[in-house]
């Protein structure tokens, strides 16, 4: 299930009812404004352990989705506009929320030096676009139960 963060889930995914305002499922926090990317996303997701979605299309909408509860991950597309980048990541990084969580970059710039500041500023893992989905989902489910038991660890 996609909820989206600012925006009606008819916007995003236009031939799909409006999805609950309150769900018990964990959820993965992506950082992404590409209707194809989302609905890419939602599939793996769905796929490895029937986690919600919650689609931000801004580092605003994904800073007030953390003020409501805790992501088991983030994904965060830095091409994202008003993202900022590092500066974008190192805020997800910094909020309450994402204490244990996981957070993975994404980018369609394959370049080293982009990937080392990404883990500088917090990440856990760095992906290339187009994206690997087999990679992506050894990668997510490694990161998500890492997450969970350091928040286990936590509670």
């Amino acid at each position: 299930m996609v909820r989206n963060a600012g925006v009606s889930a008819e916007q995003v995914c236009p031939e799909r009812e409006s999805a609950p305002a309150a769900t018990a499922l964990p959820f993965v926090l992506y950082l992404e404004n590409n209707t194809a990317n989302l609905f890419l996303m939602e599939v793996v997701l769905r796929q490895n352990g029937a986690l919600e979605m919650i689609a931000a299309r801004s580092l605003e909408q994904a800073l007030a989705v953390l003020d409501t509860g805790s992501p088991r991950a983030a994904i965060a597309d830095l091409h994202l506009p008003g993202m900022g980048g590092m500066t974008g990541l190192r805020r997800l990084r910094s909020h309450p929320a994402m204490t244990g969580s996981a957070l993975i970059a994404l980018s369609t710039d394959a370049d080293p030096a982009l990937e080392r500041a990404a883990r500088q500023a917090g990440c856990d893992a760095f992906m290339t676009e187009p994206l690997d989905l087999e990679r992506l989902t050894a990668l997510f489910h490694s990161l998500v139960t890492a997450a969970q038991r350091t928040r286990d660890a936590v509670a």
